[in-house]
């Protein structure tokens, strides 16, 4: 019977083959076994103190918080604002293993051709965010960039032929309030 691989016998293999005692050097069983655990307990205490920092090297900051939205068309010249409630979520992908995370929320707008209030959905990669409001039965693809404070975004939006959207496109900028 084959058993499978799992990420704690990695994790432990790899732990033990990196705290192997190299053959080269006499030491005594128990200042091995003394310096094994310190080893252990210094690499348990980083991986509690990253996974308590949501992740090593990441910041706090995030996209969660209520937005001030902008749009102004290109295509007919008009304004829209709105206010939106986003949330950003977890890992896009359940191994954690990329920056993309996921974005959720809802976008109450005014002016606006379709809808007054509307899903968004979307990525945030980095600082930069791919997000859609979804005006039903259309969406709009909104492209952009967030500031590294997490408090100001920008870009451009565009939408499909037909509808109540009928092929606008123009530039967006949201501020977190």
């Amino acid at each position: 019977m084959t058993r499978p691989i799992l990420w704690s016998y990695d994790l432990s293999t790899m732990i033990s083959n990196h705290l192997a005692l190299p053959p080269h050097r006499e030491v005594s069983w128990q200042r091995y076994s003394l310096l094994r655990s310190k080893t252990l307990i210094k690499m348990l205490g980083v991986l509690l103190l990253c996974g308590g920092l949501a992740g090593c090297g990441s910041s706090a900051a995030n996209l969660t918080g209520t937005w001030q939205f902008t749009f102004k068309s290109s295509a007919y010249g008009n304004t829209y604002t709105g206010t939106a409630s986003i949330t950003q979520g977890g890992y896009v992908n359940s191994l954690g293993s990329g920056r993309e995370h996921t974005i959720t929320g809802t976008v109450n707008l005014t002016n606006a051709p379709c809808a007054t209030t509307a899903p968004l959905s979307g990525t945030i990669s980095n600082l930069s965010v791919i997000l859609t409001i979804t005006e039903a039965p259309e969406s709009v693809s909104l492209t952009g960039v967030v500031n590294s404070a997490f408090t100001a975004m920008s870009g451009s939006y565009a939408a499909p032929l037909g509808g109540c959207t009928n092929g606008d496109f123009g530039s967006w900028a949201a501020t977190k309030s």
